[in-house]
């Protein structure tokens, strides 16, 4: 169980390391709408949104959910 805790660790770091790369990335290359793309979301609420780029054009698609499903 030990060894697992610190491979579970290690790849979590990697993840984090990651996304912290490709941020500093995105925010020397990418526009601000193209920064703003991704799946966002707020805690303790039951909507999220995504922001999407298709055939050149920005999109907002709009998630609802019940706290049942939740």
């Amino acid at each position: 169980m030990g060894r697992s805790k610190e491979i579970l660790d290690l790849f979590e770091s990697l993840i984090k390391t990651i996304r912290s790369m490709r941020g500093q990335y995105l925010l020397q290359t990418a526009s601000t709408r193209e920064l703003l793309c991704g799946e966002w979301e707020r805690k303790d609420s039951t909507v999220s949104f995504r922001i999407y780029i298709e055939d050149g054009k920005y999109y907002i698609e709009f998630r609802y959910g019940n706290k049942i499903n939740n």
